[in-house]
């Protein structure tokens, strides 16, 4: 638990699950995180990935 208290911040991002894509496209491990990280990145950082439909104005789907 202590693990979990130090990480308790706004600036860190776990990614736990993997998803296949509408494509068919499958991000899994590694290539979940490269993935979440790039969009994390070219997101502006005034805007939100999970409110108000940015994450699918983005072209993230």
């Amino acid at each position: 638990m202590s693990y979990a208290t130090i990480c308790n911040d706004e600036k860190i991002v776990f990614v736990l699950n993997g998803w296949t894509a509408t494509d068919g496209t499958v991000y899994d491990g590694w290539r979940a995180a490269v993935r979440i990280g790039g969009m994390i990145a070219a997101c502006e950082t005034n805007a939100s990935l999970t409110h108000n439909g940015d994450f699918r104005r983005a072209g993230f789907d």
